[in-house]
């Protein structure tokens, strides 16, 4: 037996929204857990896993990303996605997403080149309420740019 709803939204018991389905049959969801951040200048780090600090916000939907590290809202599985420049010297520049506290999930590293390299790091996995992401130079001295 075939069975079809016809819904425009499905709602919590409170009466928030988290699914609306428009005339065209497009899906949104408005409180899904999405961010872009970004740096505007220059980070040297001092420290060895210095958290890499972001400048501002492009949105956060859900405000879960707070002072350069973001809080898994609700158990699911996240995409995340770093991209940097680093600085024009032939120190290693090492960039990490850490979970928790130091739990490694991806690394990039850069050739020693003596110039600027763009460099991507990218992690996709289930995470826990409460877990948080963040991003780490691994080595102190290592230089990070950011893009406005």
């Amino acid at each position: 037996m075939t069975s079809i709803i016809k819904v425009d939204q499905i709602q919590n018991a409170a009466g928030t929204t988290g699914l609306t389905i428009d005339s065209g049959g497009r899906v949104t969801l408005p409180y899904q857990p999405a961010f872009k951040a970004k740096k505007n200048s220059l980070q040297t780090t001092t420290t060895a896993n210095e958290v890499i600090t972001f400048t501002g916000e492009i949105f956060d939907q859900g405000n879960d990303f707070l002072n350069s590290i973001f809080t898994c809202p609700v158990d699911g599985v996240y995409f995340f996605s770093c991209q940097w420049l680093s600085a024009a010297s032939t120190i290693q520049h090492d960039v990490r997403l850490l979970a928790n506290t130091n739990t490694f999930l991806a690394t990039s590293r850069n050739a020693q080149s003596g110039g600027h390299e763009t460099v991507t790091v990218n992690h996709v996995g289930y995470f826990t309420a409460g877990d948080t992401v963040k991003v780490v130079a691994s080595s102190s001295g290592s230089g990070v740019y950011g893009d406005g």
